[in-house]
């Protein structure tokens, strides 16, 4: 049996066919959406901060992302890391990050002198490997770990996060990613009221 069906038609049924039920249609919809949401918070978050010679600090201590959008990222980022095992092989070459600490404008002078992690840079060729304590102690501990995380969202294949002991939350409260946090994401939210 041959059904002639015209274009609006063709879409619908190809929907019926792929999603099933409208339930599931509906749920399958709203994954793809959040999904779509994920992958744009990272781009976002690359496009606005992965800027080797033209970064410049947030006027008045401002963070661009609102609590949600980080949230997002730090779920999908999370997401990654449970899949990932514990001992890490990693190809050859490879550049190797240590302690940043917070220092947005070393990291970036960093990826000026010696390339970035982008599809204008040399991501297809070479992995990045961070080693940890990327927050604590410099002013921009939030720019930080924010790019990384969405790099490893982005290139999960080709960017290594390790877990140094500034990324536990007790430590992280002594020397001050978390005064950071507050200070700065009260500030976005002020802003909004």
């Amino acid at each position: 049996m041959v059904r002639q069906l015209s274009i609006d038609q063709f879409e619908n049924e190809g929907r019926r066919v792929s999603y099933g039920t409208p339930e599931s249609a509906t749920a399958a919809r709203k994954l793809l959406d959040r999904q779509m949401s994920i992958n744009s918070v990272a781009k976002k978050v690359i496009a606005h901060l992965l800027k080797p010679r033209g970064w410049k600090p947030p006027v008045r201590r401002q963070f661009f992302l609102d609590c949600n959008e980080i949230a997002e990222l730090c779920d999908c980022a999370e997401r990654i890391f449970s899949t990932e095992p514990s001992v890490l092989k990693i190809k050859a070459p490879v550049k190797i990050f240590g302690d940043l600490h917070g220092q947005f404008g070393d990291l970036m002078r960093l990826f000026d002198e010696y390339g970035s992690p982008s599809t204008a840079g040399d991501i297809s060729y070479i992995d990045y490997l961070f080693l940890g304590d990327y927050v604590d102690r410099g002013q921009h501990s939030l720019e930080t770990i924010t790019l990384l995380l969405a790099l490893k969202v982005e290139y999960q294949q080709n960017v290594h996060l390790i877990r140094g002991n500034h990324e536990a939350a007790d430590i992280n409260a002594l020397f001050g990613f978390r005064i950071e946090c507050i200070e700065r994401m009260v500030c976005y939210l002020y802003r909004q009221i």
